[in-house]
């Protein structure tokens, strides 16, 4: 028996100077299970498609055409961080109740390393579909901004905005992960938060007067992120004037 213990200490021991880095050796197999596993790529065809589907909208819709290019970039950038936050909330949601539906988390837990190792490996994993995302939207929204300087504040921000939100929803999609007792609830529990977040970022006009209303357009990620891009690309703003929105 105590041959055993001293077996599974060693196994969760930190790894030698010459070895890799726990989380990066975490990272690895995910990233390797999600991307050559099909998972990765079925992801970016969908979001690539959605993005089709808007710009096919936009480029048809007679009453959109009264919109300045400014506010079509915008209600583009609206689409591509929004999916971007869904789709990480939803790899984090899978993180560790996947596992245990899969009868795989012991095996991942008895890694010979730390668990806040565990965990960034998976974070970085989860977090890599933001980064394929981004580069895919680019490529729409240099094929369809003809102002160049619209086309570099909506990069810029759009950036900066996506990712603080896709890094903000997988880690909470992580969290609900590793409280849930299985994937269902995990990814359900995950799902109900994100509406919760939606639906008041959808509210226009008297909704979000008063200090209440700004306050909770603040304390919202997706409302916060929709009123400073929509200020900084449609309304050119300054930052100072809406920084405290990120």
């Amino acid at each position: 028996m105590s041959s055993a213990k001293q077996h599974v200490v060693e196994r969760r021991a930190g790894p030698s100077g010459s070895a890799a880095p726990g989380w990066w050796v975490v990272a690895a197999r995910e990233l390797t299970d999600l991307w050559l596993g099909g998972k990765g790529p079925v992801i970016l065809v969908l979001f690539s498609v959605l993005l089709g589907l808007v710009c096919f909208v936009f480029a048809t819709n007679v009453e959109l055409a009264l919109f300045t290019p400014k506010e079509l970039m915008w209600m583009l950038l609206q689409m591509a961080y929004m999916a971007g936050a869904v789709i990480g909330i939803g790899m984090g949601a899978d993180c560790f109740s996947g596992e245990r539906d899969r009868e795989t988390l012991e095996g991942l837990l008895l890694t010979p390393t730390r668990r806040t190792q565990i965990v960034v490996g998976k974070f970085l994993a989860a977090f890599s579909l933001w980064p394929a995302c981004a580069a895919i939207s680019v490529l729409y929204f240099v094929k369809l901004t003809p102002d160049n300087e619209i086309l570099m504040i909506t990069l810029l921000w759009g950036g900066v905005c996506g990712t603080l939100l896709a890094v903000g929803m997988t880690g909470l999609g992580m969290i609900v992960s590793a409280l849930s007792n299985s994937n269902k609830v995990s990814m359900s529990v995950s799902l109900a938060i994100f509406l919760i977040f939606l639906l008041p970022a959808q509210f226009r006009g008297a909704a979000q007067k008063g200090a209440v209303g700004k306050f909770v357009q603040w304390a919202n990620p997706l409302a916060a992120v929709d009123e400073f891009t929509e200020k900084l690309i449609v309304n050119l703003r300054t930052l100072q004037e809406y920084g405290n929105y990120l």
